[in-house]
């Protein structure tokens, strides 16, 4: 038999949490910029579709008059 010293399982284990958490944490703050850049871009692309809704709004104005001539 192999003697092991008692606090290397334990240190080692503490270790690995350690690295498990940082992973994790690393992950969350990817995720959460990921989450941020998305925002945005779903700003950009709510402002385009209001724009493209005023001016197939202008067009089907437009149509409209054509028709009544």
């Amino acid at each position: 038999m192999i003697a092991v010293h008692q606090g290397t399982g334990v240190e080692f284990s503490a270790i690995y949490r350690r690295l498990v958490i940082n992973q994790l944490i690393r992950r969350l703050e990817l995720l959460e910029a990921e989450k941020y850049e998305l925002v945005a871009e779903n700003k950009l692309l709510a402002a385009e579709n209001a724009k493209l809704k005023i001016e197939v709004a202008h067009q089907a104005n437009q149509l409209t008059n054509l028709k009544i001539v």
